[in-house]
């Protein structure tokens, strides 16, 4: 029997989950479109009568099973960081024994419509801003830095530096004014007599002892 080619096609997007379990940064909704094409080697007589019959139901089964491929992609694998094309055809390939067909499906192209591959560009590259900030914080680096600040080295006598800053204690001893000599203009030449010694009163003319004349 000479092998019948039919085209495979999602009608429209098809929606799948972009989830990595090395990646968990990225956990998005993602849709795409998926074509190829699949060579009927076989089909199970008792099912189908002809050849054409079995590519009928090939065609109208197409986009659902493309559908289910992506939505019940093995949790926790990458479907854009896989083997997408050949995982998608081994899968339409065995979804088509099951209704007695047989085949060899290729997938020619997986595309991303317009949002999604904006919504993915996007993500992909916060998780590597994210992954690369990771790696330096575990090296004690500063994010998106260069060079790391170094910090000012701390003397080890600080005493002096200390002391700028520390206000200087308040002496509240009180001060006692001491007593003031009278000022000399106002001292009379001679406070003690010449002849006996004794002391000379404020103002006074005759020495009070012997009455000698001051001045």
């Amino acid at each position: 029997m000479t092998p019948l080619t039919v085209k495979i096609e999602t009608n429209g997007p098809a929606r799948f989950r972009e989830f990595d379990e090395a990646e968990p940064a990225i956990d998005i909704e993602l849709e795409a479109f998926v074509t190829g094409e699949t060579k009927i080697t076989g089909f199970d007589c008792e099912r189908f009568a002809t050849q054409e019959e079995a590519a009928e139901a090939v065609k109208a089964d197409a986009h659902r099973i493309l559908w289910d491929c992506l939505k019940t992609w093995p949790v926790g694998k990458s479907v854009m960081n896989s083997d997408k094309n050949a995982l998608i055809a081994g899968f339409f390939d065995g979804k088509l024994a099951d209704r007695g067909i047989f085949s060899k499906t290729v997938v020619t192209d997986f595309r991303l419509n317009s949002d999604s591959e904006k919504i993915y560009t996007a993500t992909v590259r916060m998780a590597a801003m994210l992954a690369k900030q990771a790696a330096e914080n575990a090296k004690g680096e500063y994010p998106y830095s260069d060079e790391v600040p170094e910090l000012d080295e701390v003397p080890e006598d600080t005493s002096e530096a200390q002391a700028l800053y520390e206000e200087p204690e308040q002496n509240n001893t009180p001060v006692i004014d001491e007593p003031r000599e009278e000022a000399a203009e106002n001292q009379p030449e001679d406070r003690f007599c010449r002849r006996c010694g004794a002391k000379r009163p404020a103002n006074a003319r005759f020495c009070p002892e012997c009455g000698t004349k001051f001045g």
